[in-house]
């Protein structure tokens, strides 16, 4: 008879979690909170217009494990790729620095501005960058179920990286930047990701694309997602939309039924992919918590999470002039975004995406933190969306003076700040991505296998220190094999 599995989340984890067990001869059933699977990666429509909270780009799109991911799971194909020349535009006054493809190009372009003590900070940049090109963010199975012969073969094809990881880790985004002695240079580092990331990940993302491994889709978020999603349902895999889970009923340390409301689902197996914080604080008792996780989940100081302001703007289909898939203005005009005036502000186009009208959406991007979800959530309704709107137009001001013919062309349709990313998808205080890499981390990697519960596994975001797409789809993946391991480990000691 088949083990059934009950799997808590339909995001991108959780699909994947489905796929692996249904090829294993399990039976998994998906409670999703939501009218539609996807999670954190799913867009949608407010007057005809297209709002994307996800997709842009996206890394490790060829030659790399997890492209394997996405060809096993049928997610996009080469068609679906859009190679640009550029990655992103940074404007920064007068001036333009374009991520090209050419390295040379873009070398020659930032030794340009650099002084004679820049160059050797520029000199190692490129060093790492040259290295970490070849950082794989995947192994074939996870070290919960690895032989020692395979751990010892992984630890030597990252000990090849050590050297400039030594050398980059030790540097926040902002220290690094601040090496420098010209100005646009400490502006350029610090436009693409909060200052408090470590430096090292800022080197491994654009050797990603450096090395042809990272690219724009030519797709929304939930059609990605809605792809993982139909190759769950042709294997024979069951979701239930509109069924948030509101109490784990645990026994001995056994899981023994989840309730939606009133209704009780029972299985052999559990998975959770929803956010941990809010896994652990909201759905079960204290005592089944792993404490020492938990608390490194939510220390801010050491491991903060990552949270957006996203404004929509729709510009009109009579707008003739092309804007950069992606680009990122100086923010000049000092524009306060909750507690922060963050360096730069980011802005994605999708003119390959069009609206019902025939017209473009605009995604302007503000980082956040947990201190500003705490700044919206001390206001009133009255005050939230009177502030939501105040910087909606900031930007745009921000906005006009880089594109002042996008005036008569542009108007806002959609303002989101963390509140309203938690209240959506449960994330814990509106993150995105888990705690996220600083030089002072201390959670790591954690285990699939629960510690306190004997029948339920971690999986979704949160189970890595870096989030994104190749992340859930791997800790869905890895968190089936570690069950799959355990019960055939299990037929084994009974015979």
């Amino acid at each position: 008879m088949k083990k059934s599995v009950l799997i808590f989340g339909g995001g991108l984890s959780g699909l994947a979690s489905g796929i692996e067990l249904l090829k294993s001869g399990y039976e998994p059933l998906i409670l999703e909170k939501n009218s539609n699977a996807g999670g954190l990666c799913s867009s949608y429509k407010k007057d005809g217009v297209n709002i994307d909270l996800c997709i842009h780009w996206i890394t490790d799109t060829k030659n790399d494990l997890v492209r394997n991911y996405y060809d096993e799971y049928k997610l996009f194909t080469d068609s679906d790729i859009i190679e640009l020349p550029y990655f992103y535009r940074f404007y920064y006054e007068n001036e333009v620095i374009e991520i090209s493809r050419d390295q040379e190009s873009f070398k020659n372009k930032l030794y340009g501005y650099s002084t004679k003590k820049d160059k050797k900070y520029l000199d190692r940049f490129f060093y790492s960058v040259s290295k970490l090109g070849h950082l794989p963010l995947t192994t074939l199975k996870p070290m919960e179920i690895m032989k020692n012969s395979e751990l010892f073969k992984t630890g030597m094809m990252y000990f090849k990286l050590a050297k400039p990881y030594r050398m980059m880790s030790k540097y926040s985004v902002e220290e690094f930047a601040n090496k420098f002695e010209s100005q646009i240079l400490k502006e350029f580092f610090k436009s693409f990701m909060p200052n408090y990331y470590s430096f090292v990940y800022l080197c491994g993302l654009l050797a990603k694309y450096f090395y042809g491994k990272a690219d724009i889709l030519n797709m929304s978020s939930s059609n990605f997602s809605n792809n993982l999603l139909n190759i769950y349902l042709e294997l024979g895999g069951k979701i239930i939309y509109n069924s948030p889970i509101t109490k784990i009923n645990i026994k001995d340390n056994i899981i023994t039924g989840v309730n939606v409301f009133d209704k009780e689902y029972k299985a052999d197996y559990y998975i959770n992919t929803l956010s941990l914080p809010y896994f652990y604080k909201n759905l079960i008792d204290d005592k089944y918590i792993d404490k020492k996780t938990y608390n490194k989940l939510i220390d801010y100081k050491n491991n903060p999470t990552l949270s957006a302001f996203i404004i929509a703007y729709k510009i009109s289909k009579e707008y003739k002039d092309d804007l950069s898939h992606y680009f990122i203005i100086n923010n000049k005009n000092k524009i306060k975004c909750a507690n922060n005036i963050n360096p730069s502000i980011g802005f994605r186009g999708y003119p390959y995406l069009r609206n019902d009208d025939g017209s473009q959406t605009l995604i302007a991007i503000i980082d956040q933190n947990e201190l500003d979800y705490n700044y919206w959530s001390n206001l009133s309704k009255e005050e939230l969306e009177e502030k939501k709107n105040i910087i909606a137009n900031n930007v745009l001001e921000l906005l006009f003076d880089k594109f002042g013919c996008l005036k008569d062309y542009i108007s806002i349709v959609d303002i989101i700040c963390p509140l309203d990313i938690e209240k959506r998808y449960n994330a814990y205080k509106g993150s995105y991505l888990s705690n996220i890499c600083t030089t002072h981390s201390t959670r790591g990697m954690l285990k699939f296998r629960s510690k306190n519960i004997k029948n339920l596994y971690l999986s979704g975001q949160w189970v890595s220190t870096i989030g994104g797409i190749p992340c859930a789809l791997q800790n869905g993946k890895f968190a089936s094999m570690v069950l799959n391991y355990d019960e055939n480990k299990k037929k084994i000691n009974k015979k």
